[in-house]
């Protein structure tokens, strides 16, 4: 799972690893971008995205009022990132932790 990193020094869910938001925009962040795609198992070959080793992500923000992770969402499927891999937990931090449910301190 995948959250910004002020809120995840705070608190997150357990296993999450953090990717920064802007990280996920191509035109604004070429080479973090790139970085991001090693992470997500992502190659790119002769110019082209390669997604035989993509990996399912779960994204999520700190509640359903957050717009990163939609818009990190739509940055991969507009570079072809199958939809099928991408997760969203709407509710975020705000819910999980309303729930009670386990959060660690990185």
């Amino acid at each position: 799972m995948l959250v910004m990193l002020d809120w995840y020094l705070l608190s997150t869910i357990p296993s999450s690893i953090n990717i920064p938001f802007k990280s996920f925009n191509p035109e604004k962040s070429p080479d973090e971008f790139e970085d991001v795609l090693d992470i997500i198992g992502v190659t790119v070959k002769n110019g082209k995205y390669d997604f035989t080793n993509a990996k399912t992500l779960a994204l999520f923000c700190n509640g359903a009022w957050c717009l990163q992770s939609p818009i990190a969402i739509k940055n991969l499927i507009k570079i072809g990132y199958p939809k099928e891999k991408l997760l969203w937990y709407r509710g975020g931090m705000y819910n999980w932790t309303l729930a009670g449910l386990t959060t660690i301190v990185p």
